[in-house]
């Protein structure tokens, strides 16, 4: 789940030629598993360069403030962080970099490196920059701050500063704590398997701060669908946050082992239901992953600019899917099986249907939820506690389901 062979837009440890001028790189770790630290490295003699020409300017969640130094052991990444970095290679004209995986003892203990896995790719750089095309930006200012969209729904006089009070005191909103029970990998010990929510009163256009925690044993990259964060904390301390996450807009955060990160997250207004996960592939596939669902507040504090939802969620039953499926999807053991070979669990005394719905976990359900209504489907899917799409009405009513006609 590793490999010893990296690859860059799907080419392996690809060649580059580019001018001696500003660059601007966005970088994404799509890998399984293996996490990177970047850096760039002057090829003959392996002396950093990044560290003086390089620049973080944005995360997964757009632009900073201000850019941030790169760090110089290199820019750690996991699976799924993004970041966008500009450098300067005007010194570096006629000369050859690489993109360089650097080894880092303690947040890569357990990630195998191979003869080539520092490798990434080649950069060649020209001896001149060629006549531009078109003539220069009439207006650019870099040295002026630049205001992230999420700093747009914050204030900076009591959002902000209240936030950190409450980390650093360890007031968290919600703690979800990351980890393996019964030979599963779990979040605050369940699974997606459960379908139960982890949180089901998020405010829509509030912010809360999150605590993330974890044991010992592995790293985590959390992705948090729906909105952007702030770390805060890392171990409770403000000063270990780096410098390049520091008020940088982000979706993933990256948890070491036996770690706590504290985050401020702000939820727009849109209302339903959103995930989050550990984003090691194969973590996810384990299924370690929950819900939270945003519902309507009051107390929003730009409540005027929710969009208008779907006033009573319904079930699309003929579209809802509970399915039997083997055990492990990379155990080699258990091949993939054709669709027409997945029988529906229709009954909910079923022995199978049973063990599926109980802990400990000995086989894997694959549920897909839909809204809307129709006749004909699994009665479990009608059961609150294991369907998401059926919540509480405004008038009190539980479950009240339209039909709907099937779709076409």
């Amino acid at each position: 789940m590793y490999g010893d062979i990296n690859l860059v837009n799907g080419v392996p440890w690809p060649v580059m030629t580019l001018e001696p001028r500003w660059q601007r790189f966005r970088w994404l770790v799509a890998s399984v598993s293996r996490p990177f630290k970047l850096r760039i490295i002057d090829a003959v003699n392996g002396s950093d360069v990044s560290g003086s020409a390089c620049r973080v300017i944005a995360g997964e969640g757009g632009l900073r403030r201000t850019p941030a130094p790169f760090p110089a052991a290199g820019l750690f990444m996991g699976v799924a962080e993004r970041y966008q970095v500009v450098c300067d290679f005007t010194p570096y004209a006629g000369r050859t970099l690489l993109l360089w995986n650097a080894f880092d003892r303690r947040r890569m203990k357990d990630v195998p490196f191979f003869c080539h896995s520092h490798l990434v790719a080649k950069i060649h750089i020209a001896a001149a920059v060629a006549a531009p095309a078109a003539g220069p930006v009439a207006v650019f200012n870099p040295v002026r701050p630049f205001r992230p969209a999420l700093d747009a729904v914050l204030s900076n006089e009591t959002d902000i500063p209240r936030a950190l009070e409450m980390a650093r005191n360890r007031q968290c909103t919600r703690t979800f704590r990351f980890g393996r029970r019964r030979g599963h990998w779990v979040i605050n010990g369940e699974t997606w398997h459960s379908a139960r929510v982890a949180a089901s009163d998020v405010g829509h256009n509030t912010w809360e701060v999150w605590c993330l925690e974890t044991g010992g044993g592995w790293f985590h990259p959390i992705h948090i669908h729906l909105v952007d964060f702030y770390i805060l904390t890392r171990n409770r301390e403000e000063s270990q946050v780096h410098e390049y996450e520091r008020w940088t807009p982000k979706d993933v955060v990256q948890l070491d082992p036996g770690a706590e990160v504290s985050l401020l997250v702000r939820f727009g207004p849109h209302r339903g239901e959103y995930m989050f996960h550990c984003h090691n592939l194969i973590h996810e596939d384990y299924e370690m992953m929950r819900s939270f669902r945003v519902v309507r507040t009051e107390s929003g504090r730009t409540n005027s600019t929710a969009l208008p939802m779907q006033f009573e969620p319904t079930l699309v039953q003929n579209l809802n899917i509970l399915y039997d499926l083997y055990d492990d999807p990379v155990n080699p053991n258990y091949g993939p099986q054709r669709t027409t070979s997945l029988t529906p669990l229709r009954n909910s005394n079923d022995s199978a249907v049973q063990d599926s719905l109980s802990y400990s976990i000995s086989r894997g359900i694959y549920r897909i939820f839909y809204p809307g209504g129709a006749p004909g489907e699994s009665p479990l899917l009608r059961n609150v506690t294991l369907n998401p799409w059926l919540v509480s009405l405004p008038d009190g009513n539980r479950c009240a389901l339209r039909q709907l006609p099937p779709l076409s």
